[in-house]
């Protein structure tokens, strides 16, 4: 039969806690409110099983498959154990005793998925509603600030959407004080959108909705852990006593059963997400069934929730190492007056400045390499490392409250579609050292580990977007282009040397690594100083030297730099003539900034040409060291505001013909991973796990030949758009540290010759 679409939604106590109500319809029939607590349990798991079978449509699948899949397998182990009751409603407490081994449970997948939440992240007009920073007027003169906050709230218009977690709706552009300079403001534009199916609904169909969430919660909120979803696990980290799932479901089971208010607004979920998916389907002029990234969506929801395995005494040595650190702290290293005064006792008054206003980790960086004052150098590396050995405490705490790796994952989770880690533990963030990974043997028993990485991938994608001969010939040629640049950045060093330095105390290859990266993805000069502590003269020659090493970089960025400069010099002046609304990947993924362009376009407006009555004031101000009119200054703030938006668009561009194009290239290859697993309910056969440009995939012993295949294909399938992928693929590896290759055979993918 063939499968048929499934729009459906849930209703949950807590984030992280068990459903209370499925909402759910077929095709275009009537929407079913399904109650969960009040139905037999053999019952929600032939609906659960119906789900699998079928087409499921939603918005934002991550959260809805991963409750499909907790609520199966915690059931399926309910009725195994309590089979006499398996034709009753569920019992609290018997569901509490099966949950955490319901996590062993069988892998639920869809005949195919749509995530409505995920397509409007790829349409550039609903994309702009995305989290984003603030748009800054800096230093405007008291007199003006108010009266020109006032004027952009008048001149720019944009869609109310775009403020709608906030109560005041009207009011967007705010006045913020200066510390120590009360003659000026800051005027900021803080976005606060919320791309909700709700409020996305009204958006795009013009329908308001008859509630928001707000409207109608039940307002009893559990204590939950995003990184520990299990009731026990919640227990044991808040104590006895705390208002976990089980403590305050019943009233989330009334409110849903009871509240008609409630129910409605439950209703309207599938109602909501049926009309926005057709209404996506015929503005993309396709279907949109089956896409990457919903299918992944999906993915990461079962393999979350099943989790990956991890060696706890290993990571209890971690802890007990890294809190050794900590506590042999001689300072409070959160603080800055403390860590100034500790650095400020190795340091001469000259030397002092550099601490002045801020002690960041760049600064920090920037003190351990000083070869001069080996005392200041020692004290800012303690520094680092107690810093470093808190976050590792607070990570490795996580892993022994929940003792598996329940990796939460973003599909999208920015702009250039890569995905970013949630939940509370950010797997993203683990680190690669080999004493870490190897406490993740992530496969549970009676499977194997396979995995890999790309080869040079950020430098396979530069290949790809700049067309550099230079670049193709030295990589083909086996050179390390982070070498060279490394040669650039540490003046007088060789090649050779960078190489060597790997691994060392002091790592060039590994900082010159770094700092490539950050101009691939759109950092400058001043980013390899801040982030890198190369000195800015040594950073600003470097980049120039490196587009004469390789033209087709400074090419690209010229290119791109002459596609979104708005606003360009035209004799004493400034004029505006335009700049493209998106960028596009060789893979087709687009990046907007028509909501930059816009705000950057009435910024530009009211700097030529301010009213009239904010000229006539006769008042002086010293802006930045200059004399200049109340009306001038706030010209220049204006002027000032736009170019960084200019800028910043600019970056965002440049990073993101790399790194949205890698994050295609990545999920590409895992989606092709999780096609071996079938849809259904069924054993595992693969659970892939892609961080950065890894992918780790616990796979049953029969399905390891097949995953190599499949890898190879999808890795080939590639090659006509990124002509020099390659991946070194092993079929069996002991634990997460071997991801070169372990005790398995290494499937080493490369490019023709």
């Amino acid at each position: 039969m063939k499968p048929k679409l499934i729009f459906m939604d849930k209703e949950t106590v807590g984030l992280h806690g068990f459903p209370v109500l499925i909402q759910y319809a077929i095709e275009l029939g009537p929407v079913h409110l399904y109650e969960v607590w009040k139905r037999p349990v053999s019952e929600t798991l032939r609906l659960i099983e119906m789900f699998t079978e079928n087409i499921f449509v939603g918005f934002n699948n991550s959260f809805d498959w991963f409750h499909s899949c907790k609520c199966y397998t915690v059931f399926s182990e309910y009725a195994t154990r309590y089979p006499h009751l398996a034709d009753l409603p569920p019992q609290i407490d018997l569901v509490v005793e099966c949950e955490e081994a319901g996590r062993d449970g069988l892998c639920l997948k869809p005949a195919a998925s749509c995530d409505l939440m995920l397509w409007s992240r790829k349409i550039p007009r609903f994309q702009t509603l995305m989290s984003r920073g603030d748009i800054r007027i800096r230093k405007v003169p008291i007199d003006l600030a108010y009266p020109l906050a006032d004027e952009l709230d008048a001149l720019i218009d944009l869609p109310a959407i775009y403020w709608s977690r906030q109560k005041d709706k009207t009011t967007r552009w705010r006045v913020y004080d200066i510390e120590e300079q009360p003659h000026f403001k800051d005027i900021v534009l803080k976005f606060n959108a919320s791309a909700g199916l709700k409020y996305l609904a009204e958006f795009v169909l013009g329908e308001k909705p008859p509630f928001h969430f707000d409207d109608i919660a039940c307002g009893v909120y559990p204590k939950e852990l995003g990184y520990a979803p299990t009731a026990r696990a919640a227990y044991a980290h808040f104590g006895k006593d705390a208002k976990c799932w089980p403590d305050v479901i019943e009233q989330h089971i009334e409110h849903w059963h009871s509240n008609e208010n409630a129910r409605e607004y439950a209703e309207y979920d599938v109602i909501f997400t049926r009309k926005l998916y057709y209404a996506f389907v015929e503005q993309m002029g396709h279907d949109l069934i089956g896409d990457d990234d919903s299918e992944l969506a999906c993915m990461v929801a079962a393999i979350r929730w099943h989790g990956y395995a991890i060696d706890l005494d290993g990571i209890e040595e971690l802890r007990v190492q890294a809190q050794a650190v900590v506590d042999a702290a001689p300072i409070n290293v959160n603080s800055t007056t403390q860590v100034r005064s500790y650095l400020l006792e190795a340091m001469d008054p000259v030397e002092s400045v550099l601490i002045a206003e801020s002690t960041r980790k760049q600064i920090l960086e920037e003190i351990e390499k000083w070869e001069d004052n080996d005392e200041a150098a020692a004290r800012a590396k303690t520094i680092l490392d107690i810093r470093k050995a808190q976050k590792e405490v607070e990570l490795y705490d996580k892993l022994l409250q929940s003792r598996r790796l329940h990796a939460d994952l973003n599909i999208i989770g920015a702009m250039s579609s890569r995905m970013s880690g949630s939940g509370g533990l950010n797997v993203q963030g683990i680190k690669s050292e080999k004493k870490v990974r190897k406490c993740f043997p992530l496969k549970w028993e009676g499977m194997e580990l396979c995995g890999g990485d790309f080869d040079a991938f950020e430098i396979t994608l530069a290949d790809c977007v700049y067309d550099d001969p230079d670049i193709r010939k030295a990589l083909l040629s086996g050179q390390k282009l982070h070498g060279h640049f490394g040669t650039l950045i540490y003046p007088g060093k060789t090649y050779e040397e960078i190489l060597a330095s790997e691994g060392t105390d002091f790592d060039m290859y590994t900082r010159a690594k770094s700092a490539v990266f950050a101009l691939l993805y759109g950092g400058t000069a001043f980013t390899l100083y801040t982030n890198l502590a190369i000195p800015l003269d040594v950073a600003e020659r470097a980049i120039l030297d490196w587009y004469k090493m390789f033209p087709g970089i400074g090419k690209a960025i010229a290119r791109i730099t002459e596609q979104f400069s708005a606003i360009v010099q035209n004799g004493p002046g400034f004029a505006w003539v335009g700049a493209d609304e998106f960028v596009e990947t060789k893979m087709g993924f687009k990046r907007s900034f028509e909501l930059e362009n816009t705000v950057m376009k009435t910024l530009f407006d009211l700097a030529q040409n301010p009213p009239k009555e904010w000229r006539n004031k006769k008042i002086k101000v010293v802006r930045r060291q200059k004399i200049q009119t109340a009306a001038g200054a706030v010209q220049s703030a204006l002027y000032g505001a736009a170019f960084s938006i200019q800028t910043g668009n600019i970056r965002a561009a440049v990073n993101h013909e790399i790194q949205s194009l890698g994050a295609t290239v990545c999920k590409r290859v895992q989606r092709k991973a999780w096609d071996l697993q079938p849809s259904g309910v069924n054993p595992w056969r693969v659970a892939p796990l892609n961080v950065h440009d890894e992918l780790q995939s616990v796979t049953a012993p029969e399905a390891v030949d097949e995953l190599a295949d499949a890898i190879v294909g999808a890795v080939e399938g590639l090659r006509s758009m990124v002509p020099l992928i390659g991946m070194k693929w092993s079929k069996s590896n002991n634990n997460w540290a071997e991801k070169k290759g372990g005790d398995g055979e290494l499937v080493h993918i490369k490019p023709a010759a």
